[in-house]
């Protein structure tokens, strides 16, 4: 009996002092383009090429939040080709990877109407909300990393991951102790933010509204291989900003919005986040009608049939 009343003790304490999660007030989607509306979900040919966003939107009861303020994330592409003659590709990105607002102005960065529009560019990027800098000298240049096998602390299977140039390992969901390496995993993961203030003054580039706040563009040309897949963009928790420090077990993450126009911290009014996926269905073409499947020599061949 005395052991099973200092179990519960410890048990009782352990909830008490849980940390209670940040409201679930804001949503992340991963959308495609299917030639005339951002959609969650496309069937296309191997070898096509696919445009693809990522936006945020507030969907809590606070009336006050009128602004975005600071984010972390890092996209995420399943069933990833990467392998034989013909491979997936990303475009390019913008100015090699680097991009920010300091104060002497934006750079790197895709306009308003690059960023709203779904037309093919010649290369992408961050749309915005540019703080913090994504740049060389803090290892954080936007750079495309790919995981096979569970490389890289990654899962399973075959995966593109985009995040600065520092996280080449998969962050950690959880850390105990939670380390400056995991920290920084997280930090110089893609950003997406902005100040309210420049001083004493407007920031030039600050955006106010809480909805579909577009953060990044790209696009994705599928490799030449016959063989259906599908292929999910997504993230996950384990990539946003967490509110507990090195050593802090407050594993919480959260995004932070602007709700007083005083406010000038990145934004200080928390929630997390649920995440919308996008999925690309690629699937070969069908053979046209008449069309037999011929093995000759170990090719195979597509003959039609002659009518009689």
């Amino acid at each position: 009996m005395r052991t099973f009343i200092i179990l519960s003790a410890i048990g009782l304490a352990s909830v008490c002092t849980a940390q209670q999660p940040y409201p679930l007030e804001s949503v992340m989607r991963f959308q495609v383009w299917d030639g005339s509306g951002w959609t969650n979900e496309i069937s296309v040919l191997p070898g096509s090429r696919v445009e693809w966003r990522v936006t945020v939107s507030y969907t809590g009861a606070n009336t006050n939040v009128f602004a975005l303020g600071g984010v972390r994330y890092q996209p995420t592409i399943s069933n990833w080709d990467n392998d034989g003659q013909s491979v997936d590709q990303l475009a390019p990105w913008r100015n090699g990877g680097q991009s920010g607002e300091p104060a002497v102005g934006a750079f790197g960065m895709l306009d308003k109407a690059e960023a709203v529009g779904s037309s093919a560019l010649d290369d992408y990027g961050r749309a915005g909300f540019g703080t913090p800098g994504m740049i060389n000298a803090y290892q954080n240049r936007m750079t495309s990393f790919t995981h096979a096998g569970g490389s890289g602390g990654a899962p399973s299977g075959s995966w593109l991951r985009i995040a600065g140039s520092f996280v080449s390992m998969w962050p950690r969901e959880d850390g105990d102790p939670w380390t400056v390496d995991d920290g920084n995993r997280v930090a110089r993961g893609v950003g997406a933010g902005q100040f309210q203030w420049n001083g004493s003054e407007s920031h030039p580039y600050f955006i106010a509204g809480t909805q579909d706040n577009v953060l990044l563009r790209q696009a994705v040309t599928l490799s030449a291989d016959s063989g259906a897949r599908t292929l999910e963009l997504t993230t996950g928790e384990w990539s946003m900003l967490r509110a507990g420090g090195v050593g802090s077990a407050d594993n919480r993450r959260f995004i932070s919005w602007y709700d007083s126009p005083s406010d000038d911290s990145l934004g200080s009014y928390r929630s997390s986040v649920s995440f919308v996926p996008a999925t690309i269905h690629v699937i070969p073409p069908i053979p046209a009608p008449g069309a037999i499947a011929v093995c000759a020599g170990g090719a195979l061949i597509l003959a039609r049939k002659r009518r009689r």
